[in-house]
């Protein structure tokens, strides 16, 4: 089967999942082995195995399992919405919204639990990394748990890997479990708990550092940590049998968890239509920018995708106008609006909902912190060539994870490559090719690029324009910092592929970026590109850049 590819939805440490169309027009999400190693492809057929066994509307569907060079590829069901972890972002959750999620996940689980093979033998099956990341709620309020990467059976050794480590996300792991005990269904039921206790609060219960978020889990029960008068009796009474800290006193079968959050949604008069109105009223809401300090908090390693998977705030934003199949006009762009979901589809809602201030720029996902100039081209000339197109660049193409510290002015990249622009792969227009690694069906996903140069008087410019020919994605700093983005979302790491394609008919072609003469600095300059692919089968890859100082127009 054929699957035409979209674009990244998330990369975790053993797996990178992207948004498709198989060859009836289906959206599907694929996943595959990010590394390719045979540890690694062996937990993905275990885990399409695993899922193809398991069937209930609040488990997200394993449709196959397809081979692609000797590679499995799994072909999940695409749901659109928001993940638990981003609800939460966006504030507390209703305790009646909470106890209908409750009641979904707790019967997810116990088909999870109960699950029996082909000759009918209980498999013993646990999640065991239950946590907001991985609890979606669909854009019809149907609340799903995903992911099975490190799901096992009870019989396996489980608890503790070769290293003495606990596989899953710390927060979310019972006390037991630091005692030597088994991982049970008992401890799946206390993460959901957890979960669902963090979105009623709409923050993390325990921050702090490794060893004091461990203290906290063994030394302080969950409700007694917090003000109780902050919950509702009634969700409080739901959550207490989830979160005893004596796993003997806990409920270990889910189907009664899941019966008595039934019983408490129904006194909140709460269903999943109150839900849908929620999440759909939350994907035109973006959190406050404090929050994404808790997002880093579920990025902890977990063998599953991370927050900045398909399950993300981003990409539920642009699944909302990818479900209604809505497109947004958009003036003198030259791209297809398509592409632009999360600014294109709800940046009107958002503004109007959260007070928020921006304006759409030819380069409408680009991120600028702090007050930025927005000049017009009408109003500003080009004042000077700072960045000349066909430089001389330092490239480096290795295709590794990089911790950033490439963009500040004091690294070294004196052992990286150098050549002129334009740099790239796979077009006649290239005139220093570049590397995509060994095999072309696994094209590295970006390349950095960086150069320096001098800068006289930066209080002479009123803007400056970066004319950029990139192809996919592309994050562009300045002295450190970022001042432009296309094509990628918030946190993506080198690893990240490119959020959309760009077409042929704009392939050479510069795309305009404006930000503020503030980011220049009298003397050296250094400016570090990052070029991202769409997919590991990219055909080609092209960079060039332009730098203009743009002054502003003489006073009538």
């Amino acid at each position: 089967m054929h699957f035409t590819p979209i674009r990244q939805l998330g990369v975790g440490g053993m797996a990178v999942a992207t948004l498709a169309r198989d060859e009836a027009g289906r959206l599907v999400v694929l996943k595959r082995s990010l590394a390719g190693r045979p540890s690694d492809d062996k937990a993905l057929r275990d885990e399409g195995r695993l899922g193809q066994l398991l069937d209930h509307p609040a488990l997200v569907k394993t449709l196959g399992v397809i081979e692609e060079d000797g590679h499995p590829c799994l072909v999940l069901e695409y749901i659109p919405g928001l993940s638990l972890q981003a609800l939460r972002s966006c504030g507390p959750l209703a305790p009646g919204l909470c106890c209908v999620i409750g009641h979904h996940i707790a019967e997810a689980l116990s088909t999870i639990h109960t699950a029996e093979n082909d000759q009918g033998h209980h498999l013993g099956m646990l999640h065991r990394d239950v946590t907001p990341a991985n609890i979606l709620v669909s854009l019809d309020g149907q609340p799903k748990l995903i992911d099975l990467g490190i799901a096992r059976a009870l019989d396996s050794t489980v608890t503790k890997t070769s290293t003495g480590e606990l596989r899953g996300t710390l927060r979310f792991l019972a006390p037991e479990l630091f005692a030597d005990a088994k991982q049970s269904t008992a401890t799946d039921l206390w993460a959901m708990g957890v979960s669902l206790l963090e979105a009623a609060l709409g923050a993390p219960l325990f921050r702090g550092s490794t060893h004091e978020i461990l203290l906290n889990i063994v030394r302080k029960p969950p409700l007694e940590s917090i003000d109780a008068s902050r919950l509702d009796p009634r969700l409080t009474a739901a959550l207490r049998p989830l979160l005893e800290p004596d796993p003997a006193l806990r409920d270990a079968d889910a189907r009664i968890s899941a019966a008595r959050f039934a019983e408490a949604a129904l006194s909140f008069s709460a269903d999943r239509a109150a839900l849908a109105v929620h999440v759909r009223a939350s994907c035109a809401t973006p959190p406050p920018r404090a929050d994404r300090r808790d997002a880093a908090l579920d990025q902890e390693p977990a063998a599953a995708l991370d927050e900045e998977s398909w399950s993300s705030l981003l990409d539920a934003r642009a699944a909302v106008s990818e479900s209604t199949g809505s497109t947004v006009q958009m003036a003198d762009r030259g791209r297809q609006p398509w592409r632009r979901g999360f600014i294109g589809a709800v940046a009107a809602a958002a503004a109007g909902l959260a007070g928020a201030s921006f304006l759409l720029l030819p380069n409408d996902d680009a991120v600028v912190e702090g007050p930025p100039v927005r000049p017009r081209l009408e109003d500003l000339a080009p004042s000077a060539v700072l960045v000349p197109r066909g430089l001389v660049w330092r490239y480096d193409d290795t295709g590794l994870e990089s911790d950033g510290r490439y963009t500040a002015p004091d690294f070294d990249d004196s052992q990286w490559k150098t050549g002129p622009a334009p740099l790239g792969y796979g077009d006649d227009t290239i005139t220093t090719v570049i590397s995509y690694g060994s095999d072309p069906k696994r094209k590295h996903s970006s390349a950095l690029f960086r150069a320096t140069f001098d800068v006289k008087d930066p209080a002479s410019f009123g803007g400056v324009r970066a004319n950029i020919v990139f192809d996919d994605g592309v994050l562009l700093t300045l002295n450190g910092r970022e001042v432009a983005r296309d094509g990628l979302p918030p946190g993506a790491t080198l690893l990240h592929w490119a959020t959309k394609v760009v077409d042929n008919d704009h392939e050479h072609k510069p795309l305009p970026f404006f930000f503020s003469a503030e980011r220049l600095r009298t003397g050296r300059n250094v400016i570090a590109v990052q070029v991202h692919q769409h997919s590991p089968i990219s055909t080609d890859l092209e960079f060039d850049l332009e730098l203009v100082g743009l002054r502003l127009p003489s006073p009538p």
